[in-house]
């Protein structure tokens, strides 16, 4: 998971997305906005292709790697102003 800042989005959607799908052992790659409720999620599937599933306020985000769920408000909940 990577909490973005306006100076780093850049980086780590590109070059730091770029090493990381190198990696066999990184399944999902989690991306959290600062300014709104927004949660990206870059998954690996059986055929080694990177899909992309987005969520927003009022869903739940699913990692099925670790096999967890949590509501998107969970993840701001100590956001001043988001929560």
């Amino acid at each position: 998971m990577e909490l973005l800042s306006p100076t780093t989005e850049v980086f780590d959607r590109g070059d730091k997305f770029a090493d990381y799908r190198s990696l066999s052992t990184i399944q999902e790659y989690v991306l959290i906005t600062q300014q709104r409720m927004n949660v990206d999620c870059y998954r690996r599937d059986v055929a080694e292709r990177w899909g992309f599933s987005f969520y927003r306020e009022g869903e739940c985000l699913e990692l099925a790697s670790l096999n967890f769920q949590c509501p998107i408000s969970a993840l701001y909940e100590d956001f001043p102003g988001l929560s």
